[in-house]
C-alpha cells in the first residue's frame, strides 16, 4: 500500500473497511489518553501459546476490528480495518523479552509490590514501564495517526519465576471493560474453547447512538448546577492557577486492607440507621462507596474552604440491555459518569460513612435510564459542537474529584491456564486444573494536553486476599497524610 512521508496511507484500500468512531470514543479527553494494563503471574508462561492464541482469536468474524488503524478525515477519527493480516501488516504490536532471573531481581519486576498483609504505600506506576513498553511502543494518539500502526500493543515478559502481559490501547478504542472482555477472549482461545467466544456488537455501527436523543438535558439531576459562563471563567483561572502554582502531584500506588474497609463500612452504615432509620429494608453501601469517602475526605481535608464535585465513571453495559445484547461483546467507549456535590467545608467535617452515603444516594438516583439518557443527550451536543462535556458544576471553587473503579472488570480473576507451559497444568497436590490468575494488577496513562488528570482516583479492584489495590494522583503532602493513616491501619490491627 503507498504512503505519503508520514506513513499515512494515500488512496482507497480495496482491503480495508472504514468505520467512524462512535461519539462516546472520538472526546477530546479519550484522544488524549493510552492506556495500559500490567497482569502479573506467578508461573511462567508460553509465548507461543500466547501469540498463537491471538492470532487465531483475530481471525474470528467481526475479531479483525481490533487490528484497526485509525485515520482522521474532516477532524473525525475513523477505523481503517484490515479485512487480515500478515507479518507486514500485523493485528497487534507484539514484545516479548526472557530473563533467567526472578521477578525481585529485575529492575522493573522489583518495583511489584509483593507484600499482601499489610495497608502500605508503594511506588509510582511509572516505576513499570520497562515491562509495559517497549521503545516502539506508540504513546500518543499521533503514533497512531502517522503510522501504519495497530490499535493494540502486547509486552509479555518472561521471568524465572513468573511472567507480566501487559496490553495498551488508546482510549478512543475502548474503555477497561471492553478490554476485560477481550482478554476473557483471549483467555477461551489459549484453552481451546473458540466456540465459547461471542462476537463483536456495533463491529460497523456506533450501538450508542441512540442514546443522544431519548433524554432531555434539562432532566439530568445537576442540571441546576451547571456554572455559568461567567461562573466557569473563574473556575478555569483557578484552575489554571492551581496548575502552575502546585507541581508536587505524585502518582503512586496504595493496598487498602478488607478488614479496614469492612470495619469503616460496619460503622457507616450503623450511622445511616441512627440517621435514618429503616426498619423494614436496610442500608447498603458497596466496597467502592467506602473507599469514595475514604479517599475524599482526606483530599478535601487539605481543601477546607473548597466545594467538592465527585466525578464518577460509570459503566453503562447492563443499563440498557436494549443496546448492548448479553449474546455478542461490545470492545467500546460505554462509559457515562455520576456526580455528587459537597457543599464547602462538608467534607472534612463529615465522617467516611457520611460521605459514602451520600455518594451512595447520588448513585442510586443517577445509575438509571431516564438520567443516563439525559446526561448523554447532553454530552453528545457538546461533543458535536467539539467542546468538552459539562464537567464544571457546583460553584467556582469547586475541585474536581475524579473517581474510576475497575473493580467490576475483575481483573485478578483472568485466567491465563490456557499458556501455561506443558506439564504445568496440574498442581500435583491436587486434583484438579492450576487457575492462572494475575497475583498483582497494574494500570498506567500516558496523556497529552490532558485537561486535568490530578486528584484522579483509580480503585483497580480486589486480589485474592480481598485487599483493595488503588492508584491515586495527589499531592505530597497527601501521600504524606495516607502513609500515616495507612501506618496506624496497621498498629491497629496488630493490637
Amino acid at each position: 500500500m503507498a504512503s505519503n512521508k508520514n506513513g499515512k496511507p494515500e488512496g482507497t484500500d480495496p482491503c480495508l473497511r472504514i468505520v467512524p468512531l462512535g461519539l462516546n470514543d472520538d472526546t477530546f479527553i479519550n484522544r488524549c489518553v493510552v492506556v495500559s494494563v500490567l497482569l502479573k503471574f506467578d508461573h511462567k508462561l508460553e509465548t507461543t501459546k500466547l501469540r498463537l492464541a491471538l492470532d487465531r482469536l483475530l481471525q474470528f468474524p467481526t475479531w479483525n476490528k481490533l487490528g484497526s488503524r485509525v485515520r482522521k478525515k474532516n477532524s473525525r477519527l475513523e477505523f481503517h480495518i484490515p479485512h487480515s493480516f500478515c507479518s507486514e501488516r500485523p493485528g497487534y504490536l507484539w514484545s516479548a523479552e526472557s530473563t533467567a532471573c526472578p521477578i525481585e531481581k529485575h529492575v522493573a519486576g522489583s518495583q511489584i509490590p509483593s507484600r499482601f498483609d499489610k495497608a502500605f504505600v508503594a511506588s509510582s506506576p511509572d516505576a513499570l514501564r520497562p515491562l509495559i513498553f517497549d521503545h516502539d511502543a506508540p504513546r500518543r494518539l499521533r503514533d497512531y495517526l502517522n503510522g501504519d500502526t495497530p490499535l493494540l500493543a502486547i509486552r509479555v515478559m518472561t521471568f524465572d519465576d513468573a511472567t507480566t502481559v501487559a496490553v495498551s490501547w488508546p482510549h478512543i478504542m475502548s474503555d477497561v471493560n471492553g478490554i476485560r472482555s477481550f482478554l476473557d477472549a483471549w483467555s477461551l482461545v489459549m484453552a481451546k474453547r473458540d466456540a465459547e467466544v461471542k462476537s463483536l456488537h456495533g463491529f460497523d455501527f456506533d450501538p450508542l447512538e441512540p442514546l443522544e436523543h431519548r433524554g432531555r438535558p434539562e432532566d439530568w439531576a445537576h442540571c441546576d448546577y451547571i456554572l455559568s459562563t461567567r461562573q466557569k471563567v473563574k473556575w478555569i483561572g483557578r484552575l489554571t492557577g492551581e496548575l502552575v502554582r502546585y507541581r508536587d502531584f505524585e502518582w503512586r500506588t496504595f493496598c487498602l486492607p478488607l478488614a479496614h474497609i469492612t470495619s469503616l463500612k460496619k460503622l457507616a452504615l450503623e450511622e445511616m440507621q441512627r440517621t435514618e432509620p429503616s426498619p423494614t429494608r436496610p442500608h447498603f453501601l458497596s466496597d467502592g462507596d467506602i473507599i469514595v469517602g475514604f479517599v475524599t475526605r482526606i483530599l478535601a481535608s487539605s481543601l477546607p474552604t473548597r466545594s467538592v464535585a465527585i466525578f464518577c465513571a460509570l459503566s453503562i453495559r447492563k443499563l440498557f440491555p436494549d443496546i448492548f445484547p448479553p449474546d455478542k461483546i461490545f470492545i467500546g467507549n460505554a462509559l457515562s459518569a455520576t456526580v455528587t456535590l459537597i457543599p464547602k467545608g462538608g467534607s472534612p467535617s463529615k465522617s467516611v460513612g457520611y460521605i459514602a452515603a451520600h455518594f451512595r444516594k447520588e448513585l442510586n438516583l443517577q445509575a438509571t435510564q431516564p438520567q443516563q439518557e439525559s446526561l448523554m443527550a447532553m454530552n453528545s451536543a457538546a461533543y458535536r459542537k467539539g467542546r468538552l462535556p459539562e464537567a464544571a458544576v457546583g460553584d467556582s471553587s469547586a475541585v474536581v474529584l475524579a473517581f474510576t473503579n475497575w473493580t467490576q472488570a475483575r481483573f485478578f480473576d483472568i485466567d491465563f491456564s490456557g499458556a501455561l507451559r506443558n506439564g504445568d497444568h496440574n498442581d500435583p497436590a491436587r486434583a484438579h486444573p492450576v487457575l492462572t490468575k494475575p497475583s498483582y494488577v497494574g494500570q498506567l496513562e500516558t496523556a497529552s494536553q490532558r485537561p486535568n488528570s490530578r486528584y484522579l482516583t483509580v480503585i483497580k479492584g480486589q486480589d485474592a486476599k480481598g485487599n483493595y489495590w488503588i492508584d491515586g494522583v495527589y499531592r505530597k503532602a497527601t501521600w504524606e497524610v495516607i502513609v500515616r493513616l495507612l501506618h496506624d491501619i496497621n498498629n491497629d490491627n496488630t493490637t
